[in-house]
């Protein structure tokens, strides 16, 4: 929806670095906090899911785009955005303007204290499921 500038993550470039050359999970890690604010947001799935992701996917450098906001509109079907308040990728204060502003029927959600990888709250999983319905 809308973006950080890539160069502010650039703190998770050396950790990453770190990892790739000598496969410490400290250093894996010090490569996640910035996505996940604090270790507590960081479970066994979202920490499997990382390393598989960082150890057998090409990252590519930069930021994926911006949608482009008249493509969003033509999309009419109920969209449901959930956007983390410290998301170092994809911010709430940017993304949750942008989304209610260019598609037509949104419904968004701010994940207070959380980051770009978080556990959803029992709450919170209760309404992407009623969403769902």
């Amino acid at each position: 929806m809308k973006n950080e500038p890539a160069i502010k993550l650039i703190r998770m470039a050396f950790p990453m670095i770190m990892y790739w050359i000598t496969h410490n999970q400290k250093w894996f890690i010090k490569c996640m906090m910035p996505m996940a604010v604090t270790v507590d947001n960081i479970d066994d799935d979202i920490f499997e899911t990382a390393k598989c992701s960082i150890d057998n996917a090409k990252i590519k450098a930069g930021m994926p785009s911006n949608v482009n906001p008249k493509d969003m509109r033509k999309c009419l079907a109920p969209t449901l955005v959930l956007a983390g308040e410290n998301d170092c990728m994809f911010p709430a204060d940017l993304v949750i303007p942008q989304s209610e502003k260019i598609i037509t029927n949104c419904t968004t959600y701010l994940l207070q204290d959380r980051g770009h990888m978080n556990k959803l709250t029992k709450t919170e999983q209760d309404k992407v499921i009623e969403f769902l319905k």
